[in-house]
């Protein structure tokens, strides 16, 4: 069971599907509180944690390090920079986790929420599915993946 002055926190995560914790404490303390929350219940999925401020981006992800339980992976989204194809997979990714509602919390700015991204139903449907043992044409299959928009790495 969470600390007794955190159980109100608690209450309000289980009964409402969104949850704000502004005001009083810094991001130490609210990570703190996260913490024990997300280490004594279960059924708590991914955060998303927004912060504007690079310096607060980089202060709440060492703390949330150091409070949240180590199978915790913590994310920081960054706005896309220069290398728009690893931006891509980096959003596909944590998308997937968030979707998955794997327990990992995402530090980011507004302007990320307001990104467009794709469907995830759009996005399962595309998926190429193999069986073993399965005949397929290579030049079909390539042809079929760079369709969907895979692009050749190095």
């Amino acid at each position: 069971m969470p600390e007794p002055t955190n159980v109100s926190v608690l209450d309000a995560i289980l009964k409402f599907p969104t949850v704000s914790i502004s005001g009083g404490g810094n991001f130490s303390s609210k990570a703190f509180i996260l913490a024990d929350i997300f280490k004594h219940h279960k059924s708590t999925g991914p955060i998303l944690w927004v912060a504007n401020d690079k310096t607060e981006q980089e202060n709440i992800v060492r703390a949330c390090e150091e409070w949240f339980p180590k199978e915790a992976e913590v994310f920081k989204i960054d706005p896309p920079g220069n290398d728009e194809r690893a931006a891509k997979l980096h959003t596909l990714f944590c998308l997937k986790s968030l979707h998955d509602g794997d327990k990992n919390i995402f530090v980011a700015p507004y302007q990320m929420l307001t990104m467009l991204v794709p469907d995830y139903a759009e996005l399962q449907a595309r998926i190429q599915k193999i069986k073993i043992g399965e005949e397929l044409s290579r030049v079909d299959f390539f042809e079929k993946l760079i369709a969907e928009g895979y692009e050749v790495s190095q």
